[in-house]
């Protein structure tokens, strides 16, 4: 019997039904059941790195994002030393020194207090989610722009060791489903 199945999820169901209609061949059958216990395993391996990978995806997406705006209100800030009240003056610098420390921040990470991010004010306004329905605060930072690019390679090569796993698993069940000579 001869194959095309390009989707595991396709090859499953013709080991499947190859596995049902055998009624004599044991070994083939006990051949069929491990080939779809390994295919199954093997999809829910690469699951994992998947789902990390598109969770990372979004903080990174979030941290650029945050990133471009703190970089939009930098370059629009006027001249700190230019303006004439020295109280405005004074806090024009404050907010031009804090958005200068969330783009380091975003680069090069922060301390942590007591397990929470010390964050620059305008990061942490931006990486800051509030439940409309109940009000309740939640940061997300998973880290600096390094770290979390560091991550999603990570997962990318996880994904990659897997999906090689998965094809080589696929060319096995061809090889039993066409009947020829496998090794375990």
């Amino acid at each position: 019997m001869t194959t095309t199945t390009t989707t595991p999820e396709a090859m499953l169901a013709e080991l499947h039904a190859a596995a049902a209609a055998l009624t004599d061949d044991d070994a083939k059958r006990t051949a069929l059941d491990r080939q779809i216990k390994s295919l199954r395993l093997a999809l829910n391996r690469l699951a994992v790195p998947t789902a990390e990978l598109r969770r990372v995806a979004l903080v990174r997406d979030r941290l650029l994002a945050a990133k471009a705006t703190i970089e939009e209100q930098t370059a629009a800030a006027p001249d700190h030393r230019l303006i004439a009240d020295s109280h405005l003056r004074d806090k024009e610098w404050g907010r031009q020194e804090a958005l200068a420390a969330s783009l380091r921040a975003i680069q090069d990470g922060v301390e942590y207090l007591n397990g929470a991010p010390c964050l620059p004010g305008p990061l942490r306004a931006l990486l800051t989610d509030t439940c409309p329905h109940c009000g309740d605060v939640k940061l997300s930072w998973q880290g600096p722009l390094p770290a979390v690019e560091k991550k999603i390679a990570e997962s990318a090569g996880r994904i990659a060791e897997q999906q090689a796993q998965l094809a080589s698993l696929m060319q096995t069940a061809e090889a039993l489903l066409a009947a020829e000579p496998i090794s375990a």
